[in-house]
This record gives C-alpha cells, structure tokens and sequence, in this order.
C-alpha cells in the first residue's frame, strides 16, 4: 500500500491536483458567495437557507446523494454559501474569523501529514461512520437539554470525528487516482464536506469557549 503512494504516476499526480483545483476554487465560491448573502440578503432568509442546508446534507451525507455529482456539487456549495453568511449574524465577527481560520489550518496540517507519512487511514472508517451517528444523536439531545458540559463535549468530539474524516478521506483520494469511477469533482465534494463538518464544530466549540 505504501508503494502505491511513493510512485504515483504522472496521470495520479494531475489527478490529484485536478482534486484540490475544484476543492479551493468551490471554497473561494462560497465564500463570496457566504460574503453576498451576509451583507445583501434579509434576515428572513435565515430559515429557510438553514432548512435547504439542513435537507441538502441529509441527502449527501447520510444517504450519499452524489450523482450526478456535476450538478449535486455545486447544489450543495450554493445552499452552503449562503447558509453560512446568515450563519454568520448569529457569532461574533472575530469568533466566526478565529474558527474559519483554524479550520483551515487544521486541514491543511492533517493533508501534509497524510501526503508526507504516505500512511493509509482506511481503518478509521467504521469507527467515523459510528461517531458520525453518536455526534448526530447527542445533538439532537442537546437541543432539548442545554447543558454545558454536553456542548462542551460535542464541540470536541465533532471536530475529531471530521478530522478524521479528512484524514480518511485524503487517503482514500490518493488510493483512487486510478480508478476511473472516482473523479476529481468526487474527491473535492468529499473533501468540502469534511471541512464544512469540521467548521460547524470548531465554530461551536469557540462560541462555547467565547460565552
């Protein structure tokens, strides 16, 4: 398995970078798009961006509605976008600042030490599928029962689970740059939501810390 990271050839190579082409360039698409609804759309649209983004990820994430991934992407990225610019009224500016600015360097620190260890985390995916639902039902809990040791615990747990995904994930597209039914737009997509998963969390646990 190593050796499949160490001789990666020319078309692996432009495979990957394809991958993280389409990840950045749907980044700076959100957050233009995150920067329009903050400062142009009305307060009223809070709910309804929330509740497409709430249906959206449902679909992708839960039930891995992906095809055709072409047009579900860029579904996914517009609701996001917008989701997170009304998101943003509800935080501090330097809070929402801190926790985006984290998320990425966390990202960019768990990528370099997959590309630079060549290590593969396949193993990690039962345990993330197990923790994603954990995660899932102990905020559904939290939302009837506030209590501050429990969101306190949800902001960490969160963000390991989706660390590890990116951890898994990063491998996983370094495995497949072989394979002709794993494209780029497929890896990028995973990857975006990871680190849209990973910010939600980062973001409750500076908000937590904050109050």
């Amino acid at each position: 398995m190593l050796s499949h990271f160490s001789d990666l050839s020319r078309e692996d190579s432009q495979f990957i970078q394809r991958t993280y082409q389409v990840l950045f360039g749907a980044l700076a698409l959100m957050t233009l798009l995150g920067i329009f609804s903050y400062t142009q759309l009305p307060p009223a649209s809070a709910g309804p961006l929330m509740l497409l983004d709430s249906i959206i990820w449902i679909a992708c994430g839960w039930f891995g509605l992906r095809n055709p991934i072409k047009a579900v992407f860029p579904i996914f990225l517009i609701i996001t976008g917008l989701c997170l610019g009304q998101i943003a009224h509800l935080y501090r500016p330097d809070v929402f600042l801190t926790a985006a600015v984290t998320t990425m360097t966390i990202f960019a620190g768990t990528s370099c030490y997959v590309f630079f260890s060549k290590k593969d985390f396949s193993f990690l995916h039962a345990g993330l599928n197990i923790g994603f639902w954990v995660i899932l039902a102990l905020s559904v809990i939290s939302f009837f029962v506030h209590i501050s040791a429990l969101s306190l615990f949800i902001g960490i747990f969160g963000s390991v689970i989706f660390i590890g995904w990116i951890l898994y994930d990063t491998s996983q597209i370094l495995m497949r740059a072989e394979q002709l039914n794993y494209n780029a737009h497929m890896g990028a997509f995973d990857l975006f939501m990871d680190i849209i998963g990973l910010f939600s969390f980062v973001r409750h646990l500076f908000n937590f810390i904050d109050d």
